[in-house]
């Protein structure tokens, strides 16, 4: 039976041993004293002998029980030690988190306060923001390029997870100042070929001409662009990102529902 001892028990003979007061031990370790009491009947039962002397004026360890505390100690800090070393390499928001975006305009106008308030909170984690062509999008995430990616949406692919809202903007189309832009001639405009680009109205604080001008576009859904993700991944950091998302970015509701996974791009 005594592979079924747990590491937390090993952890309540050694206190004992150390303090030698069944209270002080769970005070210590913030168990009841019957439950430290329940723990050592438990292991001298599972390991076929008496561990600690009790008697109504003082505890000791028996010599058995000593022998085994001076055993434990070091293996029980190794333990300790490579599992607080894997939870700084898994778990831990540490390191450096790759964040792909296409184009500044797309992560939207809170995305510096993003980045900073991420980095104030994770001082041991460094934000790397690269760019992404548009064309392949999502091909450096699914290869594993970068963790996550700042991108506009409706999107519906099962491999890709979308997390908060970024930005939220009115949309508008970028055309030559002195176009007048009647409906008439952007139908010619689409006819001839020539090209116009439906964006986003903060285009022109980003890529600013002074030929270009921007004509809302009011009878279409904002665009919206979110912080996504492979959908299988556990990486803290990313989580770590979408909540400081979440907090600095206003009304930043999750997309993984509505229209937010409608299929296109």
């Amino acid at each position: 039976m005594w592979d079924t001892v747990e590491l937390r028990e090993l952890r309540v003979l050694v206190a004992l041993a150390e303090e030698l007061h069944f209270a002080r031990t769970a005070d210590r370790l913030n168990l009841t004293q019957g439950r430290v009491s329940q723990t050592v009947r438990r292991l001298e039962t599972v390991l076929g002998g008496r561990l600690v002397e009790r008697t109504s004026r003082r505890v000791a360890m028996t010599r058995d029980g000593a022998a085994l505390v001076e055993r434990l100690r070091p293996l029980i800090a190794e333990v300790e030690a490579t599992l607080q070393a894997a939870h700084e390499a898994i778990g831990a928001v540490a390191g450096t988190l790759r964040l792909g975006v296409v184009s500044p305009p797309t992560a939207g106008p809170r995305f510096v306060s993003v980045v900073r308030a991420f980095e104030e909170r994770y001082p041991a984690c460094r934000l790397q923001v690269r760019d992404i062509a548009i064309g392949d999008a999502l091909g450096p995430l699914r290869r594993g390029e970068v963790d996550a990616l700042a991108l506009r949406l409706p999107l519906d692919q099962a491999d890709v997870e979308i997390g908060p809202i970024l930005a939220e903007e009115p949309r508008a189309l970028a055309v030559a100042r002195t176009h007048p832009a009647t409906i008439a001639e952007l139908v010619a405009m689409v006819a001839r070929g020539e090209i116009v680009h439906p964006t986003s109205a903060s285009l022109l604080d980003y890529a600013g001409h002074p030929d270009v001008v921007l004509v809302p576009i009011d009878d279409m859904a904002p665009s919206r662009t979110a912080l996504v993700w492979r959908a299988s991944s556990a990486d803290a950091r990313v989580a770590a990102l979408a909540a400081v998302v979440a907090d600095v970015v206003p009304s930043a509701p999750s997309a993984g529902s509505g229209d937010g996974r409608r299929a296109g791009q």
